[in-house]
Order: structure tokens, then C-alpha cells, then sequence
């Protein structure tokens, strides 16, 4: 479980709960899966899940997050599955957004420039660097929620552009590092990485919080949240007083 699921309004979404044991994908006999609100009411109750390759999986279908549902970040999916002549129950939280937080970072702005031949040092372990750019956005939307802060209401996902960068290179470095015992790769692993954590901690974005679709003004706040124990919340215009 990497990180909360993020549904999108008005739309399908196709979700999914992966089982390991021993390093390897256990495959449920049966389940089932619910969508619950903040309040402790169904979105949807109980529909069964799809097992294909070992997977659970179900798609949540437009007409059940219609315009009218709330966004929020404390939703919770809540599936029950069968292995092994046992049930059990996961919950995963996930949020209802309008507009997930997309990928702004390609390959080609890992090599523009910077490091032409990057996908090439990577030689017979990979064509191109798509996980580690997953992986890099994974971990900084991750960091943002850690920290109380909610990245799916940043108008423009190309806010997260430069940190997801910074630390997908430092990923890439820190791979050919541990590949290859290179002194260069671990200079770059390290300067990447201490250019991320910058970045991360000085990053501005544009917030839309008051459902609409656009930025609430035209000024840019921090997106990292400094956290005070015993401070008062910051106050948001929102349906649900606990964002």
C-alpha cells in the first residue's frame, strides 16, 4: 500500500488490493469491497471484486461519485477477502478528488540537457526510467500527506515537477551506484538527493479549495506544512471541518 487511492469524480476508476506472502502474490478465492464516507455512510456496499492474475480488483463506476459527493481526503475502502478458507478485512484510505495528481516528468526531462545517455547507463536493467519516475512521485506525494498537507487540490500537477525529478535522478544514480560501486554515481545520488529535499521544502503551488476547478487566487503558498505540536489548525473553506 503505497499511498492512498484517489478516486476521480464523474468518472470510472478501477482500484485494486495486491496480496503478498512470502514474497510471493497470493491469489483470493472471493471478496468483496465497500466505499464508505467520512460520516461512516456507503457510498457502495459489498460488490464483488473481479480476481484476474491473482489480483482483487473493481470498477468503481462514474454514476456512483457524482458531482454532488463531497471531496475529501478520509474516505475509506474497506474490502473483505477470502484466502485460504479465511476472511479478512483490509481498509485503505483513499480520497475523492476532482482531479488526481497526474505524472508531470517524462524521461526526456531527465535527459534534456543534463544527462543525455542517463537511459543508456542503465544498460540491460532498463529501456526507460517509468518506475523510478512512479516510484519518485509515490514518495512525494506521500511525504506531502505525512506532513497534512493534501496534494490533489494543487491546481497544476507541473508544481510537483521539479522534486518528483530531483528525486527520481537520485533513485537512477543511487541504482547505478549500487550496480557498479561508481564513485561519480554516488556523488550524483547525494547531490540529487539534497536537491530534492531542498526543493521539497521550499515548494509554492496554487490551491483550489473551494471545489471549483481553479486556483482560489492568484498568490502561491508553501505546499510543504510546518507542524506544530499543540498549534492551532489551519483553517480551510471546506465542507468537512477536519481538512
Amino acid at each position: 500500500m503505497g499511498g492512498p487511492d484517489v478516486l476521480q469524480r464523474e468518472a470510472n476508476n478501477a482500484v485494486e488490493l495486491q496480496v503478498y506472502r512470502d514474497g510471493a502474490l497470493v491469489a483470493p478465492t472471493s471478496g468483496k469491497v465497500s466505499l464508505l464516507k467520512p460520516d461512516g455512510t456507503y457510498v457502495f456496499q459489498d460488490a464483488a471484486l473481479t480476481i484476474t492474475a491473482s489480483v482483487a480488483s473493481y470498477t468503481i463506476l462514474a454514476a456512483l461519485l457524482p458531482a454532488t459527493l463531497d471531496i475529501g481526503r478520509i474516505y475509506v475502502l474497506r474490502y473483505e477477502l477470502e484466502i485460504a478458507s479465511q476472511t479478512y478485512t483490509v481498509q485503505r484510505i483513499c480520497s475523492v478528488a476532482r482531479f488526481p495528481m497526474v505524472l508531470p516528468v517524462s524521461d526526456k526531462d531527465l535527459t534534456d540537457g543534463e544527462y543525455p545517455d542517463l537511459i543508456d547507463q542503465l544498460g540491460d536493467y532498463g529501456t526507460n526510467a517509468q518506475a523510478f519516475l512512479e516510484s519518485s512521485k509515490r514518495d512525494v506525494l506521500r511525504e506531502l500527506e505525512q506532513q497534512g498537507q493534501w496534494p490533489d487540490i494543487i491546481v497544476s500537477s507541473s508544481d510537483l515537477f521539479e522534486p518528483i525529478r530531483q528525486l527520481a535522478l537520485s533513485k537512477i544514480f543511487g541504482f547505478l551506484f549500487n550496480t557498479n560501486d561508481s564513485e561519480r554515481s554516488q556523488v550524483l545520488m547525494s547531490l540529487h538527493r539534497e536537491r530534492y529535499e531542498k526543493v521539497l521544502k521550499t515548494l509554492t503551488a496554487r490551491f483550489d479549495r473551494n471545489d471549483d476547478g481553479l486556483p482560489d487566487d492568484n498568490g502561491r503558498e508553501a505546499v510543504s506544512r510546518s507542524i506544530h505540536p499543540g498549534g492551532a489548525p489551519r483553517r480551510y473553506v471546506r465542507r468537512d471541518p477536519r481538512w
